[in-house]
């Protein structure tokens, strides 16, 4: 040891220590002015109070540390559980440095990496007189970097990067550690508002006596009754456009004001809103329509039950001073019920709606349909019939330029301002709205948008984003980090944030940047997320506290690390120039951040091949195959864990062409033409000189021209015998054609109750549409209706085929075994392809059966209520398979109710503009003359088809039977 004059040893320090123990560093401490000697050690040594492992120099001479007398046991900083397994196998003393006090550690893993631990290395530092752990980590602190700290690992070196983020706990201001669905709101200053009661779903209400707390970016602020909150019972908070947050208590509202100091620090001043009636009020939502209009109410009207405390229905219009109450607009009986939920909106056009579920116990409350009124500012009042407004539970998903949105238990509705239509089952370019059928609703938030984008959970399948033209469905493959996403909460800044089971998500638009745990922190997924005033994140963990996670805004250079091609791999040295051969290319790149490298996104475009920008994805190479020759510029950009862009990385090649695609080879190519002229200078001279052969040729010419006259002649005999061919056939085609039409009823059956008419139109010669008709002893009526695959002779076949098997059968009461013993005997008849799809249905008095195979479904108008229903049944053709499980439906008939039985051909008749008629003018046509006789509602159908296709010939056959009751 040098002590400024000259070296010292000390022998003496070998008698202390054991032999197998060797001394590796003598450290002098600053907060003790001490000198210590730390060791190492080939064995693991097992932590405990009588080690003596560590010397200190004091008074002239090295004695055994105290240390491990004083810290006695090993703790985990969290559990605070004793650890009485670690062991070690050396001291190391660390310099303090501008992220690390003065810190001894016991290393866990041996350099030669002999000696392993479940446990990290353990670190204390010396502070106010005592020995205290301070942290535990993989590695060994080396040196100090830019900004962060150089460690040695047992996989090599890391860089530990000092923590900034931080876990808020009760000792930090945060009122409770432990809730149900909190509210995390974030307003327009990015102020985050922390309330703790709940009631937006019943299934997950829940009261907390607690206050409010508020994160202004630096501190968290919390405010009671005693400093001016209404009630300690507050729920989530809202911010109108003059920026006053209003904050929903169970005792009324408080209007809270955001003020900046000089210091830059916030000041928040509080203000209690009056009912009219100068009593306490229960709220838990508030509203600013378009107008500046502020209304206040209680959302979940329910009886005492448990912890949750009883709530009246309440609603209120802020008068400037106060909150005027409104009576509740729904009906006594409604008023009545124990549990409803109540939400307001404004809707189209600047009106109120309110939205009512009602039910006598809270079981039923998310299956009753909804009761919605209209409020024009003066009066209440029902919706329209004219809305056709779904009698079924609605859920509020948003309101988008092309109107506002409702999901239902197996629906998608879209309000255009005068009529709710029904998207479930429409399809276009841009969105497959059928994917929404899976949607979340029951026990759910629905309303959920930022912007002018709508997002949909589908529960435990992925997301859906719509806005108003595109639907986008994403899944884990599309980048979502779990399709088990929750609790969601929307900031003005258009930030739309998920917890998930292993971390915290952010949508920006459709852009996903995931939050995964630190598990050195935290597990189990962020209950409750949000971004606040400086875009860092603040995550909920249940019974552990609210965790800030402070997110840098720094960008990180990307670099393209290495080039494969045709598997010779270059390392940041690349060529240039590549030759035809070598055109399969694999590129590797990366952005340097080490603190999260895993969640940087990079998008590639190759300039020469692709034609844009490729979607981002955390894949951090691509590959292209058999490149053609060319000059290409791959270009790679990445966003890292931060949500920052890195640099934009390029790379510039050539694949030569091939060789016979080169300079000299089109030389070569020039001078073979030469050569070939020179050829063809030759050829000429002989020909002149093969003048007499050419005359020969010209003979043969003249020949073939005579042969090809005969030829001619020939072939207009043959046309002749195929025109004679074709008038006998056409002559058989219309023998067919009387035939298939005798097939037909001659008269319609006459029925005292019944009105009945029909209709066909055949497409060519001989149709394949069939109807039929069958009155039993008892009078039962048995209709029958078909359509054969395809036209002609082979349609008219299986059509002769049907006839026969219904004039067999339609005597039978038991509609699905006439439909399978046909089927069965079409299929053995073995028509290969052919089939016939059948709708069959027996009338007697007012009882209607059917059942149908492949046909389109029957139309019945109630003539006692003017609506119109569809019977679908679905069912494969006859002749198709054997057992199929027909569907029979069976209804009740009303004096003046109208049937409608046609063929595929009507709804898909085609227009000049080739737009198809369509099922849904199918319906509109029959419903505007269902209440005429049934030979005015052919005559209109007739018409309607005619002026559709243009009085052209259909392309199918077009069949109508239609039976009115009378």
């Amino acid at each position: 040891m040098y002590d400024g004059n000259k070296f010292r040893q000390y022998p003496e320090i070998h008698k202390l220590l054991s032999s197998k123990t060797i001394p590796i560093l003598a450290a002098y401490s600053k907060t003790q002015n001490k000198i210590f000697l730390t060791t190492a050690s080939p064995f693991p040594t097992l932590f405990n109070k009588k080690n003596k492992n560590i010397l200190e120099f004091e008074n002239g001479k090295w004695e055994y540390s105290d240390f491990f007398k004083e810290v006695n046991t090993v703790k985990n900083l969290r559990t605070k559980e004793e650890l009485n397994d670690f062991s070690y196998w050396a001291t190391v003393f660390t310099k303090a440095n501008r992220f690390f006090p003065e810190l001894l550690a016991f290393v866990s893993t041996s350099v030669d990496q002999s000696q392993s631990s479940k446990y990290p290395t353990e670190l204390y530092n010396y502070e106010e007189g005592n020995w205290s752990k301070f942290d535990a980590f993989n590695g060994n602190i080396i040196g100090e970097l830019k900004d962060g700290v150089l460690l040695s690992t047992k996989k090599g070196f890391g860089i530990y990067y000092p923590n900034k983020s931080k876990m808020l706990t009760k000792k930090d201001g945060l009122l409770r550690i432990t809730s149900g669905i909190l509210n995390l709101d974030t307003d327009r200053n990015g102020i985050v508002w922390i309330s703790y009661s709940y009631s937006r779903l019943p299934a997950y209400a829940n009261i907390e006596n607690a206050g409010i707390n508020i994160w202004d970016g630096t501190k968290l602020h919390k405010y009671t009754e005693k400093d001016g909150l209404k009630s300690n019972v507050s729920f989530s908070t809202y911010q109108d456009t003059k920026f006053r947050v209003w904050v929903p208590t169970s005792k009324g509202i408080t209007v809270a004001r955001e003020i900046k100091n000089s210091e830059g620090n916030w000041i928040f001043k509080f203000k209690n809103i009056n009912n009219s009636g100068n009593v306490d009020y229960n709220v838990t939502n508030v509203m600013e329509t378009k107008s500046g209009n502020i209304y206040a109410w209680q959302n979940y009207v329910r009886p005492e039950s448990g912890k949750m405390t009883a709530a009246d229905f309440y609603l209120g219009k802020f008068d400037g001073e106060k909150f005027v109450e409104i009576k509740s607009p729904f009906d006594e009986d409604e008023n009545s019920k124990k549990y409803q939920m109540i939400s307001l909106k404004e809707g189209i056009g600047g009106n109120i709606w309110i939205e009512g579920l009602f039910s006598e116990n809270i079981k039923n409350l998310t299956s009753v349909p909804t009761k919605i009124l209209i409020y024009d500012g003066k009066k209440w009042s029902s919706p329209p019939k004219s809305w056709n407004v779904p009698k079924e539970q609605l859920h509020y998903v948003g309101e988008l330029a092309n109107g506002m949105y409702f999901l239902t238990v197996d629906g998608f509705y879209n309000f255009n301002g005068e009529k709710f239509i029904n998207l479930s089952d429409s399809v276009n370019a841009n969105a497959d709205f059928r994917v929404l059928k899976g949607a979340s609703v029951a026990g759910t938030q629905t309303e959920i948008q930022a912007g002018n984008k709508l997002y949909i959970r589908l529960r435990n399948k992925g997301l859906a984003i719509f806005d108003g033209k595109n639907l986008n469905f994403y899944t884990i493959k599309d980048g979502l980090p779990s399709a088990d996403i929750s609790n969601p909460e929307i900031d003005y800044n258009g930030n739309v944030t998920f917890g998930f089971p292993s971390g915290g998500l952010v949508i920006q638009g459709e852009k996903f940047q995931a939050y995964y745990d630190d598990e050195n922190i935290v597990t189990g997924g962020a209950y409750v997320v949000a971004k606040d005033i400086n875009g860092n994140l603040l995550r909920f963990y249940n019974g552990v506290g609210l965790h800030v996670k402070r997110i840098e805004h720094k960008s990180y250079p990307l670099k393209i690390s290495a080039v494969a091609v045709n598997s010779r791999y270059f390392f940041y040295n690349y060529p240039s120039e590549y030759s035809y051969f070598e055109n399969s290319f694999q590129f590797s790149y990366a952005a340097l951040n080490y603190k999260d490298p895993n969640q940087t996104k990079y998008e590639r475009f190759l300039e020469g091949y692709d034609k844009d920008w490729g979607r981002p994805t955390k894949v951090s190479f691509s590959e292209y195959q058999n490149l053609p020759p060319g000059k290409y510029t791959l270009r790679v950009r990445g966003i890292t864990s931060n949500e920052m862009k890195t640099n934009e990385a390029s790379y510039t090649f050539i694949i030569n062409p091939p060789v016979w695609k080169t300079w000299w080879a089109y030389s070569f190519y020039a001078l073979f033409l030469g050569f070939g002229l020179v050829s063809i200078r030759k050829y000429e001279k002989r020909r002149m000189k093969l003048k007499q052969a050419n005359r020969l040729r010209k003979e043969r010419s003249e020949a073939r021209i005579r042969e090809a006259e005969l030829r001619a002649k020939a072939a207009e005999t043959q046309n002749k015998l195929i025109q004679v061919e074709n008038e006998r056939k056409s002559k058989e085609l219309e023998e067919a054609r009387q035939l298939q039409l005798s097939m037909l009823p001659k008269e319609l059956p006459d029925i005292p109750n019944l009105d009945i008419a029909v209709f066909m139109q055949t497409a060519t010669e001989v149709g394949g549409d069939y109807y039929d008709f069958h009155v039993g002893m008892d009078g039962t009526l048995t209709v029958v209706i078909g359509d054969a695959t395809g036209h002609g002779l082979n349609a008219g076949t299986i059509v002769t085929a049907t006839k026969s098997l219904f004039n067999s059968y339609a005597p039978n009461p038991d509609i699905l075994f006439t439909f399978s013993e046909i089927s069965r005997c079409i299929k053995g008849l073995k028509f290969r392809r052919l089939s016939m799809c059948l709708s069959l249905l027996k009338i007697q008095g007012e009882n209607l059966k059917m059942s149908s195979a492949g046909m389109p479904p029957a139309l019945i108008y109630r003539d006692s209520k003017k609506e119109l229903e569809e019977i679908m049944l679905k069912g494969m053709p006859l002749g198709t398979t054997d057992k199929f499980p027909y569907e029979l439906s069976e209804i009740t008939l009303g004096a003046g109710d109208t049937i409608l039985l046609s063929s595929d051909g009507f709804p898909e008749l085609f227009n000049e503009k080739k737009e198809m008629f369509g099922y849904d003018r199918v319906k509109e046509t029959f419903t505007e003359v269902a209440g005429k006789p049934s030979e005015k509602i052919i005559e209109h159908l007739k018409d309607t088809a005619s002026n559709w296709t243009g009085g052209k010939a259909p392309d199918d056959d077009v069949t109508f039977v239609v039976i009115k009751v009378k």
